[in-house]
């Protein structure tokens, strides 16, 4: 099964969710929780599979893409 690409679902994950990655970031080996990976599902209409985890360019896409606040 081929994932949906990043680049299709970051952008418009919801706060909560885009919050959530940050535990994911911390610890990538634990993969995506349940209810980001349906959220991506919504997004993409692409399924998700429950054990999904980010890639290292996935991670660094992410980071690239954080807004950093002050």
């Amino acid at each position: 099964m081929t994932e949906p690409e990043i680049h299709t679902w970051w952008p418009y994950l919801s706060i909560a969710s885009k919050n959530a990655m940050q535990q994911v970031l911390a610890d990538p080996d634990r993969g995506l929780p349940v209810l980001i990976c349906e959220e991506i599902e919504i997004l993409t209409g692409a399924p998700v599979r429950p054990d999904r985890r980010l890639t290292q360019a996935e991670q660094d896409f992410i980071h690239t893409q954080q807004e950093m606040v002050d």
